[in-house]
C-alpha cells in the first residue's frame, strides 16, 4: 500500500497543537507526543504550557502563546509528517507448531481419569505402600531393607489419594510409552523420548503462629521461630525443565489436581524436548570448538613448517660454508705435508679427510639425484600393519628436540630399530626430488634423516 505523507504550514501547525492535546494529535502524524513536541520546537511553534487542557475542561479562561512571524533560519514554511502509517510495525511471527505428542494432549478422549475404585497396581506404588507399613511399625529395625519405593513427603490421610493420582499417571504413562523408575533420591525418573525427566509429588504447606514459648526458656534446643508448618491436604505436582525452571500443577479453590494431570504430561514432553534441544546445541558447539582447534593447529603447523623451511634452508648454507672452510684447510694441510706415502698413519688420515668431506658436501646429494630412494620409518610392532593400511600420523618432535619443528614423518635410508626392541620398519619408495627438501643437514650422521609431513608420506606405497 502506498503511504501519502502529511504535510502542513506552521501556521496550520499551530492552529492544530492549540486545537488538540499533543498526545492525541500525534496519532494522527504518525509521531510520539514527544516526537512531535520535539518537531514543533525545532520550527518556532509555542505548545499549550503544563495545565492547560484541564483549565480548558473546567471552563477557565486560558490564553493562547503567539506564533512567530518567521521560521527558524535553515527551515522552511512547510513541514512533513509520516502520516499515521509511516511507520508500519512488522509482522509478529508466526507460532511455531506444536509436537504432534503435545497437541495430542488437547483431545477429550486421551484426558486421564482417576477413578475413587483405582487399584494400585504398579510395583513402585505398591512398593511405596509397603515401605509406609513397614516404617510405621514400632517393631521396625532399620537394618532391615525396605522394597523400592518413592519418597513423598505426605501426610497419612493424603497417601491413599496421592498413590491413586500417581497409578492413574503411571497408567497413563505405560500408554504414552513413557518409563518409570526411582532416581537415587527415591524421586519418580520418567523416561521421555529417551531423555530423563524428574516428576515430584508432595503435599502443600503453610505457616501458622505457634504457642509462645515461655518466657525465659534458654534451653538450646527450644524452637525460637514464631511460625509453624503444617499440612495442608492439597496434592502439588511438578516437572522439574532445564535451566531451574518448572511446570506445577495442584489443588485450588476451583479445581482438583485429578483434572489437570494431562498438563504433567505436557510438561514432561516439554522437558524432555528441551532437554534434547540443548543436548544437539552442545553438540554443534563441542563440533564447532573441535573444527576450531582443528583450524587453529593447521594455522600453527602451517607456520611452524614455514619456520622450519627457513631454518633447513639456513642450516643447509651454513653446512656449505662450513664445507668450503674444511676444503680450504684441507688443502693448506696438503701443501703443508707435501708428498706423501699412503700407506702411512699420515697418508691414510689424509685420504679419511677428503672421504669425510665428501660425505658433508650438501651439495652432491643436489647434483646426484636419484630417481627413487628407499627410506625406513620405524614403529612398534603391534602398530606395524595399521600404518602399512592406513597411513602414517604426524609425531610431535620428541623430548630433547626443538619443540618448534613441526610435526611429521620421520623417516631414514637405512633401517632403524628402537632401544628397547619390539619394533619394525615401513618400507616406501620416493621419488627423491620428493623428500629431498625434508633432509635434516647440518649434522654428521652415518645416515640419512628426513622429516617428511604426512601428506606426502602417505603419497607412496607402504610395505613391511
Amino acid at each position: 500500500m502506498l503511504l501519502m505523507p502529511i504535510q502542513l504550514s506552521r501556521l496550520e501547525l499551530y492552529d492544530k497543537v492549540w486545537s488538540l492535546p499533543i498526545h492525541t494529535l500525534s496519532k494522527e502524524f504518525g509521531l510520539s507526543d514527544v516526537g512531535l513536541a520535539k518537531v514543533c520546537r525545532r520550527y518556532a511553534i509555542p505548545v499549550p504550557p503544563r495545565g492547560y487542557w484541564a483549565k480548558v475542561r473546567a471552563g477557565k479562561r486560558v490564553s493562547k502563546l503567539p506564533l512567530p512571524v518567521a521560521a527558524p533560519v535553515g527551515l522552511q514554511e512547510l513541514i512533513e509528517f509520516p502520516g499515521p502509517h509511516g511507520r508500519p510495525t512488522e509482522p509478529a511471527p508466526a507460532p511455531e507448531p506444536q509436537h504432534p505428542l503435545i497437541a495430542a494432549e488437547s483431545d477429550p478422549a486421551d484426558a486421564i481419569v482417576v477413578r475413587d475404585n483405582l487399584r494400585i497396581t504398579h510395583p513402585l506404588l505398591r512398593g511405596t505402600r509397603e515401605a509406609w507399613k513397614l516404617l510405621n511399625n514400632r517393631a521396625f529395625q532399620w537394618h532391615v531393607p525396605l522394597p523400592t519405593h518413592l519418597h513423598l513427603p505426605l501426610s497419612r490421610p493424603l497417601r491413599p489419594r496421592a498413590l491413586r493420582v500417581l497409578q492413574a499417571v503411571f497408567t497413563a504413562f505405560d500408554q504414552r510409552g513413557f518409563k518409570v523408575a526411582a532416581n537415587e533420591r527415591k524421586g519418580v525418573k520418567v523416561t521421555v523420548l529417551d531423555e530423563d525427566c524428574v516428576l515430584t509429588m508432595r503435599e502443600r504447606q503453610r505457616q501458622v503462629r505457634g504457642e509462645r514459648k515461655r518466657r525465659g526458656d534458654q534451653s538450646l534446643f527450644a524452637d525460637k521461630r514464631p511460625f509453624d508448618l503444617v499440612d495442608t491436604g492439597e496434592l502439588e505436582l511438578t516437572v522439574e525443565k532445564p535451566y531451574g525452571r518448572k511446570t506445577t500443577i495442584g489443588d485450588g479453590k476451583n479445581q482438583r489436581i485429578e483434572d489437570q494431570l494431562n498438563v504433567i504430561i505436557v510438561g514432561l514432553m516439554e522437558a524432555a524436548l528441551e532437554a534434547k534441544d540443548i543436548r544437539a546445541t552442545r553438540e554443534r558447539e563441542r563440533l564447532a570448538e573441535i573444527e576450531r582447534e582443528r583450524e587453529r593447529a593447521k594455522l600453527k603447523q602451517r607456520e611452524r613448517a614455514r619456520r622450519d623451511r627457513i631454518r633447513r634452508f639456513e642450516q643447509a648454507a651454513d653446512a656449505v660454508l662450513r664445507h668450503k672452510q674444511l676444503l680450504s684447510f684441507r688443502d693448506e694441510l696438503r701443501h703443508a705435508v707435501g708428498p706423501v706415502d699412503v700407506e702411512t698413519e699420515l697418508g691414510q688420515w689424509l685420504a679419511w679427510i677428503d672421504e669425510h668431506l665428501n660425505r658433508l658436501d650438501v651439495l652432491t646429494r643436489f647434483r646426484n639425484r636419484q630417481r627413487t630412494i628407499t627410506l625406513y620409518h620405524c614403529v612398534s610392532t603391534y602398530s606395524l600393519d595399521r600404518v602399512v593400511a592406513h597411513g602414517f600420523e604426524n609425531v610431535e618432535p620428541q623430548s630433547g628436540e626443538d619443540q618448534e619443528m613441526p610435526a611429521s614423518v620421520v623417516m631414514t635410508d637405512v633401517p632403524m630399530e628402537g632401544i628397547y626392541g619390539g619394533t619394525a620398519c615401513v618400507v616406501i619408495e620416493a621419488p627423491e626430488d620428493a623428500v629431498l627438501p625434508y633432509e635434516s643437514v647440518g649434522k654428521a650422521r652415518a645416515y640419512r634423516l628426513f622429516r617428511v609431513p604426512v601428506e606426502i608420506a602417505n603419497r607412496f606405497d607402504r610395505r613391511k
